[in-house]
């Protein structure tokens, strides 16, 4: 079988992108007889250069195939404007894929292209906050809330599969579009670490470079996010501003993720917020932005960090956590459904909402060294599960899952053609017994020179068999016979 991966997220993406790095990862690591294309419209992905082989292909793909025309998609929505009556109405996007024999397509990242292509697919759902927290604006402003829904609607309907990070998330897709996707056909394939600690070993040396590169205090609570609302970094600047004046402890935090890329106007009204406050509550000179760090920087930040803080509204889990994990960076994050089980015991839990205790949660994770070790312990002892050889497994039995799926649907509908092929013979044949009987009673009738039997018994033939030659034959012949008798 011929499978696709069709990348869209672009690094600013965050963990979107950090999920297709995986996919690729592990599909690179497939033992199997397969071909897979990677299908691409940025070369620029990091785990590219471990696609390579006989059975592994890149391919750029032209732009033009994007663009479905708004009159197609407005012709193919019903009831509500948002359900759609058929898939496969982008037919450039489809040509392009069946010229090349694709059967499945893999989408790291939910896009509409997965519905309006018309190939078989699998796609990853991250989360559906859209219907979940609708009060964040990212989610719901401006249209999003219903660009999500017809995407997240139509593309579950008519998907071979689907790929959620938790069981929460299969709960989720369950809840809001279960008349819509079988439960067997949503699959778990949790995230993994983008770093990870055997490709990595960190010095005290690298530290004290990365230090004075970004010129960082000695001790700080890591925070790698993008700057969305629902990422919550306004309520850590309240905190360390608590603590610095009620505690009087001065808690540097180091922030790191971009503010441009997907929607940059909204990143960046929400970072200048989040400065414009650590300003008036004079907390400005405790925070350091470091903007998007290249890769290999970000072990070496977890390493150094006492802790991570991470007060999201938004799971159900989340990367940065498991990163924490395996570099032994204490983890303090939201006690929200989705993140509170999968931290367990390995994190310290705090209402998001709540500020008094994000600030009492960072101050204990800050002067409790006890805490910190047993967190780290937890911390390790958690991210063993999360490993590169598992998830490689688990995908594989969701590819071979649809695969199966596929080749029965194909049997099926040969099956269907041949049952089909076969109803049409074997009325041709009986049709055709017929005729001939038809034929052979009106030979005797014309032998037996019962003329008029003959020719009632013609014109009936000639209804059922209106321009049958050897029947018109017949009908001359009679003709023929009665002239003579005359």
């Amino acid at each position: 079988m011929r499978i696709g991966i069709v990348i869209s997220a672009i690094r600013e993406s965050g963990g979107l992108y950090q999920y297709t790095e995986t996919i690729i990862k592990a599909i690179s690591g497939l033992t199997t007889t397969d071909e897979y294309i990677i299908f691409t419209w940025d070369d620029n992905v990091g785990q590219l250069k471990n696609f390579k082989g006989e059975r592994y292909k890149i391919e750029k793909m032209p732009i033009y195939i994007l663009d479905s025309g708004i009159k197609d998609i407005q012709s193919m929505l019903t009831g509500d404007g948002l359900d759609l009556i058929q898939s496969g109405f982008n037919l450039k996007a489809k040509h392009y894929f069946l010229e090349r024999k694709v059967d499945l397509l893999i989408y790291p990242a939910p896009v509409t292209f997965t519905f309006e292509v018309g190939v078989p697919y699998i796609m990853a759902i991250h989360d559906l906050q859209h219907r979940l927290q609708p009060e964040f604006p990212e989610v719901s402003a401006g249209g999003i809330w219903y660009s999500r829904e017809y995407l997240f609607r139509n593309a579950i309907r008519y998907a071979e599969g689907i790929l959620v990070d938790s069981e929460v998330g299969k709960e989720d897709v369950l809840t809001f579009y279960g008349e819509l996707i079988p439960p067997d056909h949503v699959y778990v394939l949790p995230f993994l670490p983008a770093y990870h600690p055997k490709d990595y070993s960190i010095t005290e040396t690298q530290k004290e470079s990365l230090r004075k590169k970004y010129n960082l205090p000695n001790g700080f609570i890591f925070y790698p996010a993008q700057f969305w609302l629902h990422k919550n970094h306004a309520r850590l600047i309240h905190s360390i501003h608590k603590i610095r004046f009620n505690k009087n402890i001065d808690i540097p935090l180091v922030f790191v993720g971009s503010k441009t890329g997907i929607k940059p106007e909204a990143r960046e009204f929400v970072f200048d917020n989040v400065m414009s406050l650590a300003e008036q509550l004079g907390v400005k000179d405790l925070v350091y932005y470091l903007g998007y760090v290249p890769d290999e920087d970000m072990p070496v930040l977890y390493s150094m960090a006492v802790a991570l803080a991470m007060p999201t509204f938004f799971g159900p889990t989340n990367i940065p956590v498991l990163e924490a994990w395996a570099f032994g960076c204490p983890v303090l994050t939201s006690n929200v459904r989705g993140i509170k089980e999968q931290i367990g015991d390995a994190g310290l839990l705090i209402n998001p909402n709540d500020v008094d205790e994000i600030a009492e949660g960072i101050y204990r994770i800050w002067t409790d060294e006890e805490l910190r070790k047993d967190l780290r312990k937890e911390g390790y002892k958690k991210i063993e599960s999360y490993n590169l050889e598992d998830f490689t497994k688990k995908l594989s039995v969701i590819i071979d899952d649809v695969k199966l799926r596929l080749e029965k649907r194909s049997y099926f509908d040969r099956q269907q053609k041949q049952d089909q092929f076969n109803k049409e013979i074997s009325t041709e044949i009986k049709k055709g017994q017929a005729l001939s009987e038809t034929i052979s009673r009106i030979n005797k009738l014309i032998s037996s020179n019962k003329l008029t039997d003959a020719d009632i018994a013609i014109r009936r033939a000639l209804l059922d068999y209106p321009d049958e030659p050897e029947i018109l034959n017949l009908k001359a012949v009679l003709n023929m016979v009665q002239g003579n008798n005359e």
